[in-house]
């Protein structure tokens, strides 16, 4: 739920400064593909203590990603992230045909999955330029960054106790990504940089 705090914020900003700040458009995209991949992996397993969070996460992503295509982003990135979007759920609903045809394993979903994660967490540090140039980490959410770090763990610990290598390899990789990004925050704060120039 934390997306929320930034697109409410970020909404109220716009509004009061007819200014759209910098919200990245392919974190959320990657969120869309994360949870949905997940969820119908869940299903394919009928596991419900995968499938139902996720199918949570893919409504609350959903409407993250419209919200924002309606507030903040411009024509083009809304385009984006939409086709993104649409492609990504063109293929999670042909995966599960294709494992149930024995076309291909279940375990390739989670595979497939696992490769949503390890993007979704990474995706923040695309912007590890621009962080860098501008010693601000705007647009990133320290919340999200925070949980993504606690999710991860307890994702990490259910996969070891039902042994599932699908859920522990992205979800140990995203805790390294995600403290990767937490100690971005640690070293530029959550604030904009203060210009030196005098007024």
């Amino acid at each position: 739920v934390s997306p929320q705090t930034t697109t409410t914020l970020v909404s109220c900003l716009r509004l009061l400064t007819s200014v759209a700040p910098y919200v990245p458009h392919l974190p959320y995209a990657a969120m869309y593909g994360n949870y949905l991949n997940w969820m119908v992996f869940g299903l394919c397993l009928s596991d419900v203590w995968v499938w139902v969070p996720n199918f949570v996460g893919t409504f609350l992503s959903i409407y993250y990603v419209y919200k924002l295509s309606t507030v903040i982003w411009d024509q083009q990135k809304s385009r984006t992230t939409m086709r993104i979007c649409l492609t990504l759920t063109v293929l999670a609903l042909a995966l599960p045909y294709l494992a149930y045809a024995n076309i291909i394993p279940v375990s390739l979903i989670g595979n497939i999955a696992s490769i949503f994660s390890i993007t979704l967490f990474a995706s923040p540090l695309l912007d590890l330029n621009r962080v860098i140039t501008t010693k601000s980490m705007e647009g990133l959410s320290l919340s999200s960054t925070i949980l993504q770090i606690g999710l991860t763990l307890l994702w990490t610990l259910y996969g070891y106790l039902t042994a599932n290598s699908s859920v522990i390899l992205p979800n140990v990789l995203g805790c390294f990504l995600s403290c990767s990004q937490l100690v971005l925050f640690g070293l530029y704060g959550t604030h904009k940089p203060v210009s030196n120039s005098v007024v």
